[in-house]
């Protein structure tokens, strides 16, 4: 027979033998039950009698199934590493498919758990014990189960929004915008100091992200004739607050004027932008522009020789000018210049090093001439061929380099005035190119005269006096 909810799982056999015939025995009944549902078995089987006959109740009982499910969680961060962050702990939810409401959840960090009916059994490991395989009243319809992340972890973004099912992973990616830094260059220098100049990107904390160089890690961006305007290096970061810093932008020879923007902001100088947030997907213009002018030296070394005072060599000065003749700069030997000394300690020389914008320059001595003496003036520029004068030609200053202007005063104490009035004139006046040579002065004449006629005088006086005592 068969017992269903059509017949309220209750049916009847009538008109049973009770005894047997072959032996006439009494007989005895029972019943059994055939095949049943997933999990259930024959718990018991009670007689009892009633007015109709025997009545016989089969319970049986249900022990459903149970399953176990677990989910994995991984981490990709923006370089490519795997390691959880530091601290970092995530929510895990079971959920019956389609359903809204979790039916257990687990706080992963890890640290394995004990075991229990949700635990973490690995580190980043959820299981979810003694679950029911079937649905219930719904017999051989097997549970589909999900595990979700339930609350979102930071800075990360779950793979997996739709939950895994059993044995699968979940995994977060770190988010991460970009830094782009956009280098353009003012002012002539070579490729190798350009190649050499590098930018250093920081996170909040002062860890330092990379270090680019432009002559390895930049591309360049060209206009329509092909010509390299700027240079530029994407790089992509976890999403935070970053800083960029050109460092090794200092270059011999120059000056140097380095400006910056973030993101179109007004350009500040500097070398090291203010902190700023990288976003999700999004990028970071860092704008820099380094404004390069090129500068040589000039030294001027002079050499003295004669004896001339201290206050005469103090006033001693040089007037450099560029190739428009617009003036440098004036310099006193008093003021402006430093003593070089012999190991004796000796002053052998005096110099001044100016720094210069690189082009073509002249130095002139002025203020050289000492009263009562006469002096020769020679230069010489780089070593090069000794000429006598006060100013130089036009010379080159080159970038990182020194050009050296020599020069030398040779002073010679004037002659005493006690020459015939030929000499005088043979010999007075001065020659050109820094040499002067000093004659008698103009009233020498007029004093010889004077002396002549006073020994005339004194003879004449003399003889009157002498014819005077013969007289007498």
């Amino acid at each position: 027979m068969h017992l269903n909810e059509d017949n309220s799982w209750t049916d009847k056999i009538e008109n049973l033998p009770v005894y047997d015939y072959v032996t006439g025995n009494k007989l005895t009944y029972t019943w059994t039950e055939g095949e049943m549902p997933q999990g259930y078995s024959l718990k018991s089987s009670v007689e009892s009698d009633t007015a109709n006959g025997k009545l016989t109740t089969l319970t049986n009982s249900h022990t459903p199934e149970t399953i176990s499910i677990t989910a994995k969680k991984a981490w990709l961060n923006a370089d490519e590493t795997t390691e959880a962050p530091e601290g970092a702990n995530v929510v895990f939810g079971l959920f019956e498919k389609d359903g809204t409401e979790a039916i257990a959840t687990i706080i992963l960090d890890g640290t394995v758990d004990e075991e229990a009916e949700a635990y973490e059994s690995e580190a980043w490991t959820a299981s979810f014990t003694n679950l029911p395989k079937y649905k219930a009243g719904q017999v051989g319809v097997e549970i589909e189960y999900v595990v979700k992340e339930t609350i979102a972890y930071s800075d990360y973004t779950d793979q997996n929004p739709d939950g895994v099912s059993d044995g699968e992973t979940i995994t977060n990616k770190q988010d991460t915008g970009k830094i782009l830094i956009r280098k353009t260059i003012k002012g002539d220098i070579t490729d190798e100091d350009r190649a050499g100049l590098t930018f250093v990107v920081k996170d909040k904390d002062g860890n330092e992200v990379g270090t680019y160089k432009l002559g390895e890690d930049f591309d360049e961006e060209k206009d329509d004739d092909g010509n390299v305007v700027s240079y530029v290096k994407t790089i992509e970061v976890p999403v935070g607050r970053y800083t960029v810093e050109e460092t090794l932008y200092k270059l011999d020879g120059t000056k140097e004027t380095v400006k910056y923007s973030v993101d179109n902001s007004e350009a500040k100088e500097g070398t090291e932008t203010e902190e700023f947030t990288v976003v999700k997907d999004e990028t970071n213009t860092v704008e820099y522009e380094d404004d390069y002018e090129l500068f040589g030296n000039i030294s001027i070394r002079k050499t003295i020789k004669g004896d001339i005072t201290d206050e005469d060599r103090a006033g001693l000065t040089f007037v450099v000018k560029d190739k428009d003749g617009n003036e440098v700069g004036t310099y006193k030997l008093g003021t402006d210049f430093d003593e070089e000394k012999d190991d004796d300690g000796n002053v052998v020389s005096y110099v001044k090093t100016i720094e210069v914008p690189v082009g073509k320059y002249t130095v002139e001595e002025t203020l050289y001439r000492v009263d009562g003496s006469t002096v020769t003036v020679t230069y010489v520029v780089d070593n090069g061929e000794v000429k006598e004068g006060d100013t130089t030609e036009e010379f080159d200053v080159e970038r990182g380099k020194t050009t050296t202007v020599e020069y030398e005063n040779d002073y010679k104490e004037e002659e005493s005035s006690s020459k015939t009035d030929d000499e005088n004139d043979s010999s007075s006046g001065s020659t050109d190119g820094g040499s002067e040579e000093r004659g008698p002065k103009t009233g020498d004449d007029m004093q010889v005269k004077t002396l002549a006629f006073i020994a005339v005088l004194s003879i004449i006086v003399a003889v009157f006096a002498k014819k005077k005592e013969d007289a007498e």
